[in-house]
């Protein structure tokens, strides 16, 4: 299974929209801004490799302590 570039559609989708960004210089890695983490694995399984990081303990942990640290509640917004 080979690398896939960055797609521009898995930041249409909700669940993603907030906190994955593309790489600069790099179309085979995209970026998690909550966790401070960039990833090429993401690209090889895709929306599922996606879907398990945000649901995991690290990245949910970092958006509660992203939301506890900001001085104000940032509204829902759609993407």
């Amino acid at each position: 299974m080979g690398k896939c570039k960055f797609n521009e559609a898995w930041r249409d989708k909700q669940a993603f929209c907030h906190w994955l960004k593309p790489v600069d210089n790099n179309v085979f890695e995209a970026f998690c801004t909550v966790c401070k983490k960039k990833n090429s694995a993401w690209y090889v399984k895709g929306v599922k490799a996606l879907e398990s990081h945000a649901k995991s303990s690290k990245h949910i942990n970092s958006i509660k302590r992203e939301e506890s640290n900001s001085f104000h509640r940032r509204s829902v917004s759609t993407c």
